[in-house]
């Protein structure tokens, strides 16, 4: 019944999209000419260390974070928690929550911090996150419940941050190339349910979420090699300017 309402309410939607959108002429292909070349723009983004850093690192945040929409009910169920389904629904409520109440006024509080060193901030709960979730004892679902809060405030802080940093590391002609191929990252979300699930099946929970801790590890050492190798690029233009 979930997926029905669920189909009727985006066949509306669709519905009024089509009925509500400006309609501006005939499609017309665009000169091919015109168009940028995509493999001799990726060439030119994959030089680039810092965003290569950065987007592999966003790889692995998006891996970890996936594993809370697919393999923690999944581990809840298997578990046999008495109400595994109410948990599971008391996990989405806590998460959607602590993204309402908490993004504005924690951005705000942050927006002095350098942005490395927020996400960097927001990666290191989404760790202290995987620790709550490999020891919390089955009977105690209280502490699933603070483990996706601490998750859930490492996204706050985390997430707002990706688009910005490409924004402001990508050159003004290649920005939009930049964001296109930062979509890439989220192709961790989409491993995460297929690569959760095999160590589920194959070895346990626990072992899922110290991988995933030390990938949240490998994702700040990441981040800091991207801000140091950054810092270091701007000191030798810098110097440049200063001699010329």
């Amino acid at each position: 019944m979930l997926f029905i309402v669920t189909g009727i309410a985006y066949f509306l939607f669709g519905l009024w999209l089509l009925a509500t959108l400006e309609r501006k002429g005939r499609f017309q292909q665009p000169d091919r000419s015109l168009l940028p070349n995509f493999s001799a723009t990726l060439r030119v983004i994959s030089k680039d260390n810092v965003f290569v850093k950065m987007m592999l690192a966003n790889f692995l945040m998006m891996f970890v974070y996936g594993q809370v929409e697919s393999s923690l009910p999944q581990v809840i169920v298997r578990s046999g928690i008495a109400d595994a389904a109410q948990l599971v629904a008391g996990l989405v409520l806590v998460n959607t929550m602590t993204i309402i109440l908490f993004q504005f006024p924690t951005l705000k509080l942050l927006e002095s911090v350098p942005l490395f060193t927020r996400t960097r901030l927001g990666m290191a709960l989404m760790g202290l996150a995987q620790v709550g979730f490999m020891f919390t004892p089955e009977a105690f679902p209280l502490g699933w419940y603070l483990a996706c809060f601490v998750l859930s405030m490492g996204e706050v802080i985390a997430f707002p941050t990706l688009n910005v940093q490409i924004d402001r590391l990508a050159p003004a002609h290649l920005r939009g190339s930049y964001f296109g191929a930062a979509a890439l990252y989220s192709l961790g979300f989409a491993i995460a349910p297929l690569a959760g699930g095999m160590m589920i099946e194959y070895l346990n929970a626990q072992w899922l979420y110290g991988l995933c801790f030390v990938l949240c590890l490998a994702m700040m050492g990441l981040y800091y090699l991207a801000q140091r190798e950054q810092e270091m690029g701007e000191k030798e233009r810098l110097s440049r300017a200063t001699e010329c």
